[in-house]
This record gives C-alpha cells, structure tokens and sequence, in this order.
C-alpha cells in the first residue's frame, strides 16, 4: 500500500484520471482504506459521460462516507486548482504514449505531480491459477483466444470461470460483482449487445463469467466454484490479477503499435507467451516485424502464429498453425493445476 510521502503529516489530495474501469480499481486496491491520501475526484471521459456522477459510498468505503464524485476530464486544471491537489494518477487504457504525456504536461502545467500506478500495487492475488489474456492494442483478437483457453480447459475436466470487465457500467452498486452464467442473468444484468456477443460463447460451453466494480469480490466469487480463472482483458489493460501464465495477442495488421500504446506495451513486456493472430491475412512483413519484436524483447517466450476467424465459437475460431498453444496449456496444467479424472 501506498504510505504518505516522506516527511509530510497532511493526507495528501490526488485525483484519479481514467474511463471507468481501471481507474475505479486502482482506488480500490491503493486508496480506499488508505488514510494518507484523499481522492478529491475521478477524472472521467467516459464515466462523468454515461451519467456516473459518483462513486457511491458503498464501493468508496469508511473514509468516503459521501462518496466521490466523478468530473469530466475538461475540468482536470481547475479541479487541482481548486483542491490544491498534490498527485494524478493516470488510469486509462489504449492510449497512444504521445497522448499519455499530453495528459501528464496538462498535470504539470497545473502543478501537481503525474503518476502511473503498476502491477505489484494493482494486482489481486488469486487463491487458484489464472491464465491472463490480453492484447497490446484493443481490438487485436483476444475473445477467441480466451474462449480457446477455456474451452480446452473444460474439455480437461476443469471447473472454469472467466472474469472480464463490463463495456460500460449504469448502477455501479448494483454492478459491484456479478455472475453471468445464462439468459436470465444477462437479462438481469441490462448487457449490452457488445456484451452479449463475448458473454454468449462462455455460457455455451458451461463457464461462468464474472465481472464488476469490485474486482476483490469478483475474484472470491470467481474462486468459489472453480479450478482456474481465466481473465479476459479490457481493452489493451494489463490483468487486475496475478497470473500464473500470461498470454498476449498481438495484432500483426498494427505491427509496431505494441511500442507505441499504454498500458499495451506492458503486457507485451510481460508476455510468457505472443499469440499473432490474422497470419491469413497479413503480410510477410507484418509478421516478420511482430516476431522480430517479440524475440527482442522476451526472448524466452514463444511465438504462436494463429489463424482467427471473425466471430467468437466455442473455442473453435482459433486454428494454430501449430500445437504450440496446447503444449503450453498442457504445461501450465502440470505445473498449477491438479490432474482431473479421465
């Protein structure tokens, strides 16, 4: 946890930049319960838009009885100003890294300090093993790799949940941690169609997926019923949990953006495995590129070239071009997982 910095006695005063996701977690897990800051606000270009004007006193805990409310990122300077606010942690996602430091010189130039917050500070731990997939840019095509992942885990005899983010959220309380196992739950939970279309392949094969504002009791809910979490990733995020095994799609159409977009290039700095989708329909020098990059950066970790349909199936929309996928699920099975009854 975060502690005052040194030398001072006064609880700091920080704002919160993010789009409701991210941002929500990063309080959760660092600012909370911490009484040596004072989150003053969320900066939001997409909450403030969606008509969350608060993060209700139920999620913001004992130190936030009023709870706290959430501006459009146009007031940002004004709202150091008027706080006189000493820290802005940056929480969005799929943001080019020009844009990340536009954002930090706009924090600057107001006079208060920029800052990132990381795994070791962010990241649950998790009572049974997870696989993360996520992606260096959004859109890159992780949805089949997730449900390639868990599909095969369940055809092990592995009970399985997903654990994922919601595309957009309208009763934060009420959307504190959910479980979306059948019709009636989406129903219940007003999904989204977006939603819907990822939800939908899970549920037909059986797996739970969990998701929510709290990601602390999304991932006990998770734990409950199950042998192995798999996290579906939010955009170009890096997990909200630790991994014992870390998979990250690259999209080989945007060769080069896995350097150039936050929080995208930290999970391909962490990558235990690259996952290069759409090899059908990118060019030898896309993908010569991606793989170039991948060997530079995590030698040690291999490269799995793959084909993936549009469209998300039971887990069969990805065709490896090899078995490359398998023999590292099977691995990680040895390694974290008790062998099931065949």
């Amino acid at each position: 946890m975060m502690r005052r910095p040194k030398g001072r006695e006064k609880v700091t005063p920080v704002l919160i930049m993010g789009s409701a996701g991210r941002d929500f977690h990063n309080f959760n897990m660092v600012f909370r319960d911490n009484p040596d800051y004072r989150v003053m606000a969320f900066i939001s270009s997409a909450g403030h838009a969606n008509g969350i004007d608060q993060y209700p006193p139920s999620l913001a805990g004992a130190l936030y009885s009023g709870g706290i409310p959430v501006y459009p990122e146009v007031e940002l300077e004004d709202i150091i100003s008027q706080h006189n606010v000493e820290f802005v942690f940056f929480s969005y996602s799929d943001v080019p890294h020009l844009e990340v430091m536009h954002q930090a010189s706009r924090v600057l130039a107001a006079g208060a300090n920029f800052s990132l917050l990381g795994p070791r500070q962010t990241m649950l731990a998790a009572r049974v093993p997870v696989v993360s997939v996520t992606a260096v840019r959004a859109g890159a095509g992780k949805g089949p790799v997730s449900s390639r992942v868990a599909a095969w885990m369940k055809d092990r005899g592995h009970r399985v949940a997903v654990v994922t983010l919601p595309k957009r959220y309208l009763d934060l309380e009420k959307q504190a941690a959910q479980v979306i196992s059948g019709t009636q739950d989406m129903a219940s939970a007003a999904v989204s169609p977006e939603e819907r279309d990822e939800y939908e392949p899970y549920i037909a094969m059986g797996v739970p997926v969990c998701v929510g504002v709290d990601y602390g009791i999304v991932l006990r809910v998770a734990e409950k019923d199950s042998d192995v979490i798999v996290w579906d990733g939010g955009e170009n995020d890096f997990p909200f949990t630790q991994s014992d095994l870390r998979l990250v799609v690259v999209d080989p159409h945007h060769a080069g953006e896995e350097s150039t977009f936050h929080p995208g290039e930290v999970n391909f700095r962490m990558a235990d495995a690259f996952i290069v989708p759409k090899v059908g329909t990118a060019t030898s020098t896309q993908l010569s590129a991606v793989q170039e990059k991948a060997r530079n950066v995590r030698p040690n970790a291999p490269v799995i070239m793959s084909e993936i349909a549009s469209g998300r199936g039971k887990g069969g929309d990805m065709k490896e071009r090899s078995d490359k996928l398998v023999n590292l699920l099977e691995q990680f099975e040895k390694r974290s997982l008790i062998q099931p009854p065949h």
